[in-house]
């Protein structure tokens, strides 16, 4: 949403999750969980006032599509980050 999202997960969260990013300043917390999380974004909507920490895992993956500027400095614990040049839905 354009909103400013707060998301923490528990521990006891293990199932693979989608965060699909849009405008606002958005804090998501997968430090605690072993899920595999999967980070979508517009690249003008990743900015230092975003923080996107992935799970404990090394599978946690941040897809960004092309066409602007993203502040990557609070991205932490994210073992892969995607460019895409597509706006396709279809993609992780």
């Amino acid at each position: 949403s354009n909103a400013n999202d707060n998301v923490a997960l528990s521990a006891s969260f293990t199932n693979a999750l989608l965060v699909i990013l849009g405008g606002g300043d958005d804090t998501i917390n997968g430090g605690n969980s072993n899920a595999v999380i999967t980070f979508r974004a517009g690249a003008n909507e990743l900015s230092a006032a975003d923080t996107l920490t992935g799970g404990r895992t090394a599978q946690d993956v941040l897809n960004i599509t092309a066409g602007g500027y993203s502040n990557l400095d609070g991205v932490t614990r994210v073992e892969t980050i995607n460019i895409n040049n597509s706006t396709s839905t279809t993609s992780n």
